[in-house]
């Protein structure tokens, strides 16, 4: 196998705490908010970040919104390699019952001084949103995706190399044949049942429909399947409390070298009338994962009205590294 690819492949086997490595387009989560909460949000989802995790969750948002999200990864590590995950989105209602929204993920490793940093893969995801209300207590909604990878053209990708990692003068590489990039197509549905004034069930199944995103043409190798079902239940006042939230979910992923489970779980709480958050979730699943999250907002109140998110996520099995920021802001016009 060539090395830069099981190099890339290694960085995002570390960030998934686990012994098992997947293909490309792993669900880190994004947005900080939902991080804090243990990525538990499909059931939560009521603002911009609902675009990736639930997009039936559109429906609660009241305002126009614009969010942005950095997350650097892996920092330290000794090789000055990295990986940096950004998300930016938009939303905003069309009447009552209907809202819309794109979105804009990307994730990318960078090699070390011997690569001189530069791009060895970048992952791109755009997305087109749509969310409405098909029955009284039931919200649905749709994301169309274009997904999109490229590899540079290092000297590993360009040239031959043997099993050992050295390069051959000569012998081409069948995997770069056909190019260095592909552009692919997937989309997300999702549904939220409001079953009462405190208690949500939310389900969303991701990457369905999709194309094949590997190089060469005769391997299928399609954006991995996840599907996210789970509930949550909001308290409007407990003690000093405000709006505090608890939510659970299950995400199943089909693909890669082995289907996995994993449960989350987490909670959020707001005080002094919406101006201060707190969060905290767990994860636990197949496949020796295990993770805790800690985050929290600052609510600047105006017009435009901004939120500024934090979250710390850290695996508890697999690599030992010391959690992976992540930092957002979002405004609401």
């Amino acid at each position: 196998m060539r090395k830069v690819l099981s190099s890339l492949f290694l960085i995002v086997a570390f960030l998934s705490a686990g012994p098992v490595s997947y293909a490309g387009f792993y669900d880190l989560g994004t947005g900080a908010r939902p991080l804090g909460m243990g990525h538990a949000f499909t059931a939560v989802a009521d603002d911009v970040n609902a675009i990736y995790y639930n997009p039936a969750g559109l429906v609660y948002i009241m305002a126009t919104e614009v969010t942005f999200m950095y997350a650097p990864m892996l920092i330290g590590l000794t090789d000055g390699s990295g990986i940096s995950d950004f998300y930016g989105a938009f939303a905003m209602r069309l009447g009552p019952e209907r809202a819309i929204g794109a979105a804009w993920t990307s994730r990318y490793c960078t090699g070390g001084a011997k690569d001189a940093n530069a791009v060895l893969l970048q992952e791109n995801t755009f997305y087109g949103s749509y969310a409405m209300w098909l029955l009284e207590k039931l919200a649905f909604g749709a994301n169309i995706k274009v997904p999109m990878h490229s590899y540079a053209q290092t000297v590993y990708a360009s040239g031959g190399v043997d099993n050992s990692g050295n390069v051959v003068p000569g012998l081409s590489d069948s995997v770069f044949a056909n190019g260095y990039s592909r552009v692919g197509f997937s989309a997300d549905v999702g549904f939220l049942y409001f079953i009462n004034g405190e208690l949500t069930l939310g389900m969303s199944v991701q990457n369905i429909f999709s194309t094949s995103l590997a190089l060469e043409s005769a391997v299928y190798d399609p954006a991995p399947l996840y599907v996210r079902a789970g509930a949550g239940y909001k308290i409007p006042v407990l003690a000093q409390m405000e709006n505090f939230t608890v939510s659970s979910e299950a995400v199943y992923h089909i693909g890669g070298m082995k289907n996995d489970v994993k449960v989350h779980s987490g909670m959020e709480t707001w005080f002094l009338n919406r101006m201060l958050a707190a969060r905290f979730g767990f994860g636990l699943g197949s496949n020796s994962y295990s993770d805790i999250s800690f985050g929290g907002t600052c609510m600047i109140a105006g017009k435009p009205e901004y939120q500024i998110d934090y979250s710390w996520n850290c695996p508890l099995s697999g690599v030992s590294i010391s959690g992976n920021h992540r930092f957002a802001c979002t405004l609401r016009l």
